[in-house]
């Protein structure tokens, strides 16, 4: 029999010797925490790609008689059994006639497989679900998807689902829509008895059902036992089968491994030790699980050890009842395959009954894999996590789901309790953890900082702080009261600036090249004895071997330090990628305000110039710094050892070199940070001019513009000059004090060779040690000087990457699909920009919009109508005042999740420097995911379609920088399009035609109005053919609402600011002829006014 088991063992290596360049904002932390994130990050559960288990079986048979064959061969070899179809497509109406065929079959009474063979249509629901909503078709489907959805999962008989079927209408819609290939990738898996398939595939494949029996095989897995199973040779059909495509791979080996004999190998060997065991100990609640839909994900033991939880693939949570045993480990750990989970006991207590484990429950509610499960404390409860992205709390009296905990938009791999048990933490494929309260159904805390998936989280045993681990190998350490990273753990050795790879290696290489080097002198010292003391003996044997020797050891310490300038360069470019991606993530989480205040040339050369130096100071100039100083110890070392009253008289001289030193570093430093504000000043300023070349043209100033930077990289020159007299005076010092040195040798050994206290091979050996030493003391004044170069850029990237934003960037409610509906409210607003806080810009300001209507927003320039927008979508917050949606403060919800759901167009769109099919594609929550049909749709929606075709590229035209090669008229229709693909409940129009001539109005308009159905819109606009057709007018003005109602009533208000506003654009636009669609008096009146 297979035994697979991940068995988890923490050891504690020995400490190698690793040098750590420390910046000022690394702080110590206490061994038991350091352990706790080693034990997270141990306790990671690996997956293929990070996308959870793969299902991969064998090719469907075409005819009875091949599948009873292929059962029979399958039988005999040992492999599970399961069945799965490439995609087939079909015409829709051939689809029809083959699924009225099988409702018929399923409505047969006299079907004893029926109920069985029925849930083969719930997947074609849910796809239906999923493809209707992304196509705008949400209304046609809910009411059926609902029915159907809550029958399957409340297990409904089958004569309710086949009277809801026979009523349905929308069979044809559910047919011409089916993409199988976008839905499939075995998500939804149906499970058949072999009786059952054997029925289901005779009725398919007669008749000329193929199509339909294609289809729905994709769903269907076998569960059919194998003979036996002895190794894992076996399992995967045998060695000889190992690179072929008919062999099913257990889901929890990675493919790698797979393709490797000696990993197989290795594999094996360590089966076979986890199923011997270990004597002391006894195997209980032995459990294996053959069929594929039963394959393990987790398995835990209740603090009482009566009870035994484990989930599933199959969306299962199992109970077992566990008889009284004295376990052996704290706490209770499960040995956890994908086939296979056992636990041990001590074998002090002997029973009659070794059938210590009783299936008792299975508990249901989950629609996807559970991926973990964790006791309370008392036993009382028991939470899980799935696939599904939710949390549910179980009640183990009686046995129900009372609690549903939902904030993750992805599968939730991981979960713990605090030691307290008064909260519970997630880790989710969305790169977050989250802290939940039992008695609150959405989170308290998110934290976000790991690049990839959190699969992993861990208390520390006084409540007070958690560990994440991610797959992104690294380990935080969060505060569980204030919220912030506490600690960041790199390959579980330190700080992350730890050098990017293990930094055992360059040590070790740097020591050998150090010590070769520095013995230089000394062996060659004693050559020179050879040939002084054996003037005229014969010396060449011994004189031979010696230089052979030596030629020898030179040749290693060059490879040596080869090696070591390789790995360093290596390290230091995967610092700087990581603080470049730490960097980017920390600027993009910072609230609107900040870049309010933050020059954008600022930023980018804080991304780029400053990280690479700093990330140079940390490698490349502390492999330099630690040789030096590693060779000037050393020849000091030896300087004592040939002649310590040479060497004592001779370094007198190092003390105040290490004072003038240690000025000119702190000097150097702070010049540095100076240099580099000025050059991101000399950055910026170029980075906003070239970005808006046309207007300097347009206006002629290319001279003063080339004068401005000119000045600005005049002071950076200036600041460069005072640099390099501070460095010309400090190296000209130690260069200075180098030169005596060799000259105090030559004067004092020379005394000490003429007293016969010295030989020539000594002072010689001495001389050079001095040589080296003089060097060594020079590397070590540059390594101190671009470290305080490396200190003083770095100081201002560790402010930006530790800054935490005042607007929080991914945590709060998330709403669900029902609740959430658009209606929006603003109540007493107060608001000024945070760079203006004198300057008021709302002032009591109350508007509501009601979900599904269409608003305009209407005033003269500068009362803020923009800032409505930018409130909305989050990017400030009130002074005062709040703003709901669907009765809840748009403070309490989640702004990432929050503005997925809304759609904005602004007056003028911002396109980046890429093809028109990216640009459109940037508005789907994943633009990898969106296929060229779903834009081409769009597109076609947008009116953007006729005018992209005419292109030579077509949608693979790259649009320029800010869309500069595109018409303002093209730039909104694609804009619209991006807007179209988000499929968003609000809309935002912010001026979106009022640039743009009569015929690109007309377009745009005509894109604009399909694009508004079914959804909340506000528009901000002052033309009348933009806002005549909403259903409300609201006037701002003074900071606050000063009109609302239908515009033909404003319009009638002869004193109405309303009025005067469409007064004043029909002077402008045509003083004859006015584009205002009102009554023949209206337009009277108007022009009398006029």
């Amino acid at each position: 029999m297979l035994v697979l088991a991940y068995t988890y063992t923490v050891t504690v290596p020995s400490c190698p010797i690793i040098f750590f360049f420390s910046f000022e904002v690394m702080k110590r932390v206490r061994t038991e925490q350091i352990q706790m994130a080693v034990s997270c990050y141990l306790k990671r559960r690996q997956y293929v790609d990070s996308e959870g288990p793969l299902k991969q079986g064998l090719r469907l048979c075409q005819t009875a008689e091949e599948m009873a064959a292929n059962l029979t061969v399958q039988s005999e070899s040992g492999c599970a059994n399961v069945v799965s179809a490439a995609p087939c497509l079909a015409e829709p109406q051939q689809y029809e006639v083959q699924f009225g065929r099988l409702r018929n079959f399923l409505t047969d009474s006299d079907s004893q497989h029926s109920h069985e063979v029925m849930p083969l249509l719930y997947p074609l629901f849910v796809y239906l679900h999923l493809n209707m909503v992304q196509n705008g078709l949400k209304s046609t489907v809910d009411s059926f998807y609902s029915r159907f959805h809550g029958m399957f999962l409340q297990n409904a008989s089958q004569k309710d689902i086949i009277e809801q079927l026979q009523t349905t209408m929308t069979i044809q819609d559910i047919l011409s829509n089916l993409k199988l290939r976008a839905f499939l990738d075995n998500k939804y898996v149906i499970r058949l008895q072999e009786d059952s398939y054997n029925y289901l595939l005779r009725y398919l494949q007669s008749d000329n059902n193929n199509a339909l029996c294609k289809v729905l095989t994709l769903h269907i897995h076998l569960d059919v036992q194998p003979a036996k199973r002895t190794d894992y040779q076996l399992y995967t059909g045998g060695s000889s089968s190992r690179n072929e495509s008919n062999g099913l791979e257990p889901s929890d080996v990675p493919a790698s491994i797979l393709q490797n004999e000696a990993a197989l190998d290795l594999l094996q060997d360590s089966i076979k030790r986890v199923k011997d065991g270990p004597p002391s100990l006894t195997t209980i609640c032995f459990y294996a699980f053959y069929n594929t839909e039963q394959l393990l994900n987790t398995a835990e033991i209740s603090p009482n050890s009566k009870l035994l939880a484990a989930g599933f693939d199959n969306s299962c949570v199992k109970l077992w009842s566990l008889r009284s045993r004295k376990l052996k480990s704290e706490p209770h750990l499960v040995d956890v395959s994908r086939i296979r989970l056992a636990c041990d006991i001590l074998d002090d207590e002997e029973e009659e009954d070794d059938s210590v484990g009783t299936e008792m429950k299975i508990l249901r509610g989950h629609c996807g894999p559970v991926y973990s499960t964790r006791f309370l404390s008392d036993s009382s409860g028991l939470l899980s996590c799935s696939e599904d992205m939710s949390i549910r709390y179980w009640d183990l009296e009686s046995f129900t789901n009372t609690v549903l905990y939902q904030g993750h938009a992805y599968p939730v791999w991981d979960l713990d309790i605090s030691p307290c048990s008064l909260y519970f933490a997630s880790g989710s494929h969305d790169r977050t953890a989250r802290l939940w309260s039992f008695d609150r159904t959405y989170p308290l805390r998110i934290y976000a900082g790991h690049l990839a998936d959190v699969d992993c989280v861990k208390f520390h045993p006084n409540s007070n702080y958690l560990a994440t681990g991610s797959t992104d190998k690294t380990v935080r350490l969060w505060s569980t009261q204030q919220g912030n990273s506490v600690r960041l753990f790199t390959g579980h050795r330190g700080p992350v600036l730890a050098l990017a790879f293990s930094p055992n290696a360059a040590v070790g290489f740097l020591a050998v090249s150090s010590v070769i080097t520095m013995s230089a002198p000394f062996f060659l010292g004693k050559v020179i004895d050879v040939i002084y003391t054996n003037p005229s003996g014969d010396f060449t044997d011994s004189l031979t071997s010696l230089c052979a020797l030596l030629s020898g050891i030179f040749l290693c310490g060059a490879a040596a330090n080869a090696t070591r300038v390789y790995l360093m360069q290596t390290a230091g470019q995967r610092i700087v990628k990581r603080l470049r991606a730490t960097m980017f993530s920390s600027i993009l989480k910072q609230e609107t305000a900040f870049f309010d205040k933050t020059r954008t040339g600022e930023l980018i050369n804080r991304l780029s110039s400053d990280t690479a130096l700093l990330g140079r100071s940390v490698t490349e100039n502390l492999s330099d710094g630690l040789r030096a100083g590693a060779q000037a110890s050393v020849g000091i070392g030896m300087m004592f050892f040939v002649s310590p009253n040479l060497a004592a008289f001779v370094l007198s001289v190092v003390p105040p070199l290490a004072v003038l030193a240690v000025i000119y570093g702190r000097y150097l430093r702070k010049l540095t940070k100076v240099t580099q504000d000025s050059l991101a000043e000399a950055t910026q300023l170029a980075e906003e001019r070239i970005g808006n070349i046309r207007t300097v043209r347009a206006f002629g100033q290319e001279m003063a513009e080339m004068e401005k930077y000119t000045n600005k990289v005049n002071y950076v020159l200036q600041l460069a000059k005072k640099e390099a007299l501070a460095r010309a005076g400090f190296f000209g010092a130690t260069g200075l004090s180098g030169n005596l040195i060799v000259l105090s040798v030559l004067y004092k050994g020379g005394l000490l060779m003429g007293s016969a206290y010295m030989t020539v091979g000594e002072l010689s050996s001495f001389l050079m040690y001095a040589f080296w030493v003089g060097i060594s003391i020079g590397g070590l004044s540059s390594f101190y000087s671009e470290l305080m170069k490396g200190l003083g850029a770095g100081g201002r990237l560790w402010e930006l990457i530790e800054r935490k934003p005042q607007l929080p960037f991914n945590e709060g409610i998330i709403l669900g699909k029902d609740t959430f509906r658009g209606a929006l409210e603003f109540k007493d607003v107060e608001f000024a920009y945070p760079t203006r806080p004198e300057t008021s810009i709302f002032k009591d300001f109350s508007l509501s919009i009601p979900a599904g209507s269409v608003m305009a927003l209407v005033g003269p320039s500068g009362t803020g109508k923009s800032t409505i927008v930018s409130l909305l979508l989050r990017l400030y917050d009130p002074t005062s005042g709040i703003i709901t949606v669907d009765g809840f403060d748009i403070r309490q919800l989640n702004p990432l999740w929050f503005r997925t759901k809304i759609g904005t167009v602004s007056q003028e769109p911002i396109l980046f420097s890429c093809s028109i099919a990216e640009n459109i594609a940037y508005g789907a929550e994943d633009p990898s995911t969106v296929t060229a049909e779903e834009i081409q749709k769009v597109a076609e929606i947008a009116n953007a379609a006729s005018f992209i075709k005419d292109f030579p590229k077509g949608f693979n035209t790259v649009v320029g920088e800010k869309g500069i090669l595109l018409s303002g008229g093209q730039k909104q229709r694609i804009a619209i399009a991006r807007a179209l693909l988000k499929n968003p409940k609000i809309l935002l129009l912010d001026e979106a035609t009022s640039a743009l001539d009569a015929e690109n109005e007309y377009l745009v308009q005509e894109a604009l109005d399909r694009l508004m159905e079914g959804r909340t819109v506000l528009i901000i606009a002052h033309r009348l053919s933009t806002i005549q057709n909403a259903d409300l007018v609201a006037v701002l003005g003074q900071g606050r609402i000063l009109e609302c109602g239908k515009h033909e009533e404003l319009l009638a208000n002869p004193h109405g600011l309303f009025r005067k506003l469409m007064q004043k654009q029909a002077f402008l636009q045509n003083s004859d002829t006015f584009a205002l669609d009102v009554q023949s008096r209206e337009k009277d009146v108007l022009e009398k006014n006029i």
